[in-house]
């Protein structure tokens, strides 16, 4: 057994062992980062706003229907292009866009939730048509 570990030692550089390394990435957490968490808002959003399947925003942006699928559950980000057509698609900015997104739960204190809401109505305002969700 000593002449088992001596060898298999000696074929690692510097006497190391080799070690597994375990893998952070989104899709083995249990709570996706908070970039991913954004899109799949955003995809929700758009989704649900403008009464599209994933297969009909999918070929919008010009993806799979799988992506849209794994950016809805959190494990994968949109990039800028897709956030940028997705606006263009909506014809509002982007800032307009996550902002509407995220925008579904008004915060605690009263001087934010005064803000959250005079910044809601003057989106709306603005951009009427665009956030009439179903």
């Amino acid at each position: 057994m000593l002449s088992t570990i001596q060898d298999s030692e000696a074929q690692q550089p510097h006497g190391r062992a080799r070690r597994r390394r375990r893998s952070c990435s989104s899709k083995n957490s249990l709570n996706p980062k908070p970039s991913e968490r954004l899109s799949a808002k955003i995809a929700q959003y758009v989704l649900a706003s403008k009464k599209l399947t994933q297969k009909e925003l999918a070929k919008k942006l010009g993806v799979q229907q799988g992506y849209i699928s794994k950016v809805t559950r959190g494990e994968k980000n949109f990039t800028l292009s897709h956030l940028e057509l997705l606006s263009s698609f909506l014809n509002i900015p982007v800032a307009v866009l996550v902002w509407k997104a995220c925008a579904s739960k008004p915060p605690r204190s009263k001087a934010r939730r005064k803000l959250f809401e005079n910044m809601n109505r003057l989106v709306s305002d603005l951009y009427p048509d665009c956030f009439k969700v179903a």
